[in-house]
C-alpha cells in the first residue's frame, strides 16, 4: 500500500514525490523513536527510494528578458534588483548570490569563483554570460 501510495504520486513530478516521501518517513522515523504507544518498529516507507532529478533547462526569451530587466529598474530596492540582475546574467542560484564576497570576484577575467564549500552540488560548474561567468572551485 506505502509503495502504491508514492507510484501514483510519481505524476506530480519528482519534486513532490520525494518531498512527501521525506516527511512520511520522517514521521515513522519519529513515532518509532519517540512513540511507544503506537507500537510501531519498522518504518514501511523505508525500502521507498526517491525519484531522481530530472534535468532541464528553461531560458528566457529575449522580449522576456527586456521586460525584467525593465521591472528591475523601476524595483524601489535596488539592491534586491541587482541580486536577480546577477542571477539573471550569472544563471547562479540565489543562494549563492546572497553569500557572494568581493574577493570572490576577478573583474579582469570576468568571472566570479564560487568556493566549492558554497554550492550545493560540491561539484565544479562553469556558467558563461555576456556580463560575467561564474566558475565553482
Amino acid at each position: 500500500m506505502a509503495r502504491e501510495m508514492f507510484v501514483d504520486m510519481e505524476q506530480l513530478g519528482y519534486s513532490v514525490h520525494n518531498r512527501c516521501l521525506t516527511s512520511v518517513k520522517s514521521a515513522f522515523n519519529y513515532l518509532i523513536e519517540y512513540e511507544d504507544e503506537f507500537n510501531i518498529t519498522t518504518n514501511p516507507f523505508m525500502s521507498i527510494k526517491k525519484m531522481t532529478d530530472v534535468q532541464c533547462s528553461s531560458y528566457l526569451a529575449h522580449s522576456e528578458a527586456q521586460k525584467l530587466l525593465a521591472a528591475l529598474d523601476k524595483e524601489q530596492n535596488q539592491d534586491v534588483a541587482d541580486i536577480y540582475r546577477v542571477a539573471l546574467f550569472t544563471s547562479a542560484r540565489l543562494s549563492n548570490i546572497k553569500m557572494m564576497k568581493w574577493q570572490e570576484v576577478d573583474f579582469s577575467s570576468k568571472q566570479w569563483l564560487i568556493p566549492s564549500t558554497n554550492t550545493k552540488t560540491k561539484q565544479v560548474y562553469n556558467s558563461h554570460s555576456i556580463v560575467m561567468s561564474v566558475s565553482y572551485c
